[in-house]
Formats: structure tokens, C-alpha cells, sequence
């Protein structure tokens, strides 16, 4: 099985087609061509070749359309959404719901960038989104006299290509606005995949719902929210009839929590409590249980009184964070959550690890550091000592004492900064500057460079090369190939191995 991973459901693209120059659509470029000619062509193009490949197509990929017959009643003026899952059959489905009228795709500007292609491709029913706002206006006028010529505009909201997946990825509600400028009925469509009796590829089966109609009782904006939620919820709904999965898609988060899990049992026999934080919010989707469940059953391997939780920290980091002027950094919210561990049902004591982090030798060595009388131990920071403060503490293995961290709220106080003052490593700096009684420890606990003989924790920060010229690294452990190259590791050979065993993913 063919394995992806993603860390951004809204913006990642498996589409796999490099666009050297992409091509600029300018504020005049013609939508519509009047010209004899090449209206002649656009037939040819369309009618004898394009609609004859649409259906061989789909009969060679088996792809089945079901309740097509419903779009009928709307006579072409209409928007059709679709989940991005098929290359190139996405370009065909749609013709063939909307058949026989001629259905046009909004695109980005790369699928009309093809040197000697693009003039195809425009023909076959692409409509290009403009490369600046002035642009707008011509394209709008274009969906215009598209949709009101009895033509379907058809809009993947998902925007990138993900090859067969099985879900729906979460989309904004920015192309819903059109419906509802042209009022027009808006339907959609959800490819799914099932399983074959003699092929590995699965059988495709394509349902179509509708009409939806916009709420005229409320605002533009509303109105348009409320349109793509229900579509939304129509299409989720649908994609659960998938029974199958061709390539399987698993996000880096989870490869590197099961990396550092396989990494300390390797090293400990005792029984082990593993929570692991997540949250939902905006374009990002949390761990899910069935990725705590196959930890969980790993962890077991080793001692069958070890244990993995979930906890969902959606509700409580939405109470404080929503509005904080850290959300949009250079890293995720999901960094945020640390500050969260005194609202959350949690053992006093804990152990915290980021996902990119390895164990080398027995973790309790770590956890039996007596904290009593601190909120918590940490290592230096190696940069940070050097460019911030010599206590800068490394945020990225904690030992905490949630007890003494309550009594002193050092965590609430740290997230109210957090949430009024922005920061480039905002919960670190506002850890630091916030923290009272804290215990210094020794860096091979968190070591953010090298990987020495009596290191327990290595850290696979990013860090700094100055020569031959400065530079800098940031290498994962999930990503194998530069962990050999660029870092010269290869203690992890062994878990990299029992990883792909258990998960069946192809690390490289």
C-alpha cells in the first residue's frame, strides 16, 4: 500500500506535477472566445475528443455514477462541488453528471500552464482563478455568463489532489459565496472506494446530492457558511460508504509519536501511562483513536499493563486561545498545548516529550529526578543561552511538577501572555519569562545537537551550522533519509524497521 503524509490538510498537494513557470492570469484574459475559429476548435476539442475519453475512462476505472439524473431539473444553472481524489478522472466525472451539457472547472493557474497544452485544457472547460484581486471582476462576469448559458460550474473546495483518500478534508467557505451571488442551486458529488474481488484497485462509486439551497434569511456571509457546512456534512456522510484504502495518508505528527514510543520501550520494561494531547481547531485535525489504539496495542507489546489516552483539549484551548495573537506562527497551536496540562485530567507528575523526540536509554532515570520543590525541570536551551539568557529553558522535555504549577498558576499566567503579546516561540519565551522555581538539568536529557554515547533524549530540533557558511538544519527523526546523510545517525535503524513492520508505512 502506498503510503503519504501530510502535515496540512488545507494546503498539502499529492498531485506530483511540477510546473516550472507558472502561467500569470491577467486582469483582461479572455474567458470566453467569440471568434469563429475557434469556437470550431473548442467543439472538436470538447465534443469529438474530450467527451468520448470522459466515458472510456471512466468505464476502464470502473467508476459508477450514481443519482446523476437529479441535476436534470436545474437545466445546467447550477454549481457542482466535488472531493479532490482522482487525477486526471476529476476532470471527467463532472461532464459526465452535467452531460450533455458542457461543464466548467475553476482551476488553478498551473493546470493552464503546460507549455503547448494549456490552449487544450482551456477548451476542455477550465476556468483559471486570476492571479491578483483586480482580476476578479472578469472572472466573476465569466461564471456569469457561464452558469446563466445553462453550463455547470464545477469547484473542487478541497483545492490539492489526494489521491483516492477515503475521507473529507476540511475546506473554507470562501467558494460557496458563488451560489449565492448567482442564485443558483448548488449539488454535490463524493467519489468513494470499494473493495474489488480480483484487483487490488478498488471499485469507484460516485454519489450526487442536491439541490442545496442558500438561506435567504441570512447574511451574505452566514449564508455561505451555512451552505458549505451543509454540504460539508452531505459529503463527510457519503465518503463513510468507502470501504477501502488504496494509499494510506497518515500525518507526521503520529509517525513521530510512534517513533518515540517504539524508542522508549526499546529501553524499559515497566508499565508505561501515555497521554497524548490533541485538539481540533481551524485547518488542523487532531490524533484520532484509531491511532491510539495501534499505539496502545504497542505499547502493551512490552508490558500489557502499559496504557495510551487520548485527551482532547479542543473545548479547553478554544476557552482561552481563540483569540490569541499567536495562532499564526511559524509553528503550529499545537505547540500550545504544554501551557494546558494544569486544566487537563492528568497524573501531579509528568514527563513531557515533543514528537520529535528519540529516547536512547532508560527513560526513569528522567522521570526520578525529584522535583518537590519546583514547577519544573528542564535543559538549556542550546541557542537560546547564547542569543536570549544563559536560563533560557528548552521547552521541548519537561519534567513537571502539575501540583506545584497549579498552587503558583504559572501555566495560567503564562497563557494569558501568550495570548496577548506575540512572540516568535511563544510558549517557550513566555515559559521563560514567567518561570520562578525551576531545576536545571543536565543535557543529555534534551540534547538539541549531537547525539553522544550518554545522551537519553535527542532532541531533532532545528539548530544552527556555521560553517562552511551558516546554515541551518532541521531534520525529524521520520525523515530517514537526511537522519543518515545530514545527521550521521543511525542508532534508530532497528525502530525504523519495527515502525514500518507495525504500521506498514515505507520509511525513506
Amino acid at each position: 500500500m502506498k503510503s503519504f503524509f501530510y502535515t496540512d490538510e488545507l494546503n498539502d498537494d499529492f498531485a506530483f506535477a511540477y510546473i516550472k513557470e507558472q502561467k500569470e492570469i491577467k486582469d483582461d484574459y479572455k474567458y470566453i472566445n467569440k471568434n469563429i475559429f475557434y469556437l470550431i476548435l473548442e467543439f472538436i476539442v470538447y465534443r469529438i475528443i474530450m467527451t468520448p475519453i470522459c466515458f472510456i475512462t471512466c468505464l476502464l476505472k470502473h467508476i459508477k455514477i450514481k443519482n446523476k439524473k437529479i441535476v436534470k431539473e436545474a437545466k445546467g444553472k447550477y454549481f457542482l462541488y466535488g472531493n479532490h481524489t482522482q487525477h486526471p478522472a476529476d476532470a471527467y466525472i463532472p461532464n459526465i453528471i452535467g452531460y450533455p451539457r458542457k461543464s466548467f472547472i475553476v482551476v488553478n493557474a498551473d493546470s493552464v500552464s503546460v507549455k503547448g497544452f494549456g490552449w487544450f485544457v482551456k477548451m476542455s472547460g477550465a476556468l483559471p482563478i486570476p492571479s491578483k484581486l483586480s482580476g476578479i471582476k472578469n472572472f466573476m462576469n465569466a461564471l456569469d455568463n457561464r452558469v446563466n448559458h445553462k453550463h455547470p460550474i464545477v469547484i473542487y473546495p478541497e483545492a490539492h489532489i489526494w489521491p483516492y483518500y477515503t475521507k473529507i478534508r476540511p475546506y473554507k467557505s470562501t467558494s460557496f459565496r458563488y451560489p449565492i451571488k448567482f442564485d443558483k442551486p448548488a449539488y454535490c458529488f463524493t467519489t468513494t472506494y470499494k473493495k474489488r474481488k480480483f484487483s487490488k484497485k478498488p471499485k469507484i462509486i460516485v454519489y450526487v446530492d442536491g439541490p442545496f439551497y442558500y438561506n435567504k434569511d441570512l447574511s451574505s456571509k452566514d449564508a455561505e457558511i451555512d451552505l458549505r457546512n451543509r454540504i460539508y456534512e452531505c459529503m463527510t456522510k457519503r465518503s463513510e460508504l468507502s470501504d477501502y484504502e488504496y494509499y494510506k495518508y497518515n500525518d507526521y505528527v503520529f509517525k513521530g509519536i510512534m517513533l518515540s514510543v517504539l524508542s522508549i520501550i526499546k529501553h524499559t520494561d515497566e508499565e508505561l501511562n501515555v497521554y497524548i494531547v490533541t485538539m481540533d481547531i481551524d485547518k488542523f485535525n487532531g490524533i484520532r483513536q484509531n491511532m491510539i489504539s495501534l499505539i496502545d496495542k504497542v505499547l502493551k507489546t512490552k508490558n500489557e499493563n502499559s496504557k495510551c489516552y487520548l485527551i482532547d483539549a479542543t473545548n479547553v484551548f478554544n476557552e482561552e486561545m481563540k483569540d490569541s495573537k499567536n495562532l499564526n506562527n511559524f509553528y503550529t497551536p499545537y505547540c500550545l498545548l504544554r501551557l494546558f496540562s494544569d486544566k487537563l485530567d492528568l497524573p501531579k507528575k509528568i514527563l513531557y516529550l515533543d514528537t520529535d523526540t528519540m529516547i536512547n536509554k532508560d527513560i526513569k532515570a528522567l522521570y526520578d529526578i525529584d522535583v518537590t520543590n519546583y514547577e519544573f525541570a528542564g535543559v538549556v536551551d542550546r541557542l537560546g543561552r547564547f542569543f536570549i539568557d544563559k536560563n533560557y529553558i528548552n521547552s521541548g522535555v519537561l519534567l513537571l511538577n502539575l501540583e506545584m504549577i497549579r498552587k503558583t498558576e504559572l501555566f495560567s499566567k503564562t497563557r494569558e501572555l501568550v495570548k496577548t503579546k506575540k512572540m516568535a516561540f511563544p510558549d517557550q519565551s513566555a515559559l521563560n519569562k514567567l518561570k520562578q522555581y525551576y531545576l536545571k538539568i543536565p543535557s543529555i536529557y534534551n540534547s538539541q545537537r549531537y547525539l553522544k554515547k550518554d545522551t537519553v533524549v535527542k532532541h531533532f530540533c532545528k539548530s544552527i551550522r556555521w560553517l562552511p557558511i551558516y546554515h541551518t538544519i532541521n531534520v525529524k527523526q521520520w525523515d530517514v533519509k537526511n537522519v543518515h546523510k545530514r545527521l550521521k545517525i543511525h542508532a534508530y535503524d532497528d525502530i525504523y524497521e519495527k515502525y514500518e513492520e507495525i504500521t506498514g508505512d515505507k520509511l525513506c
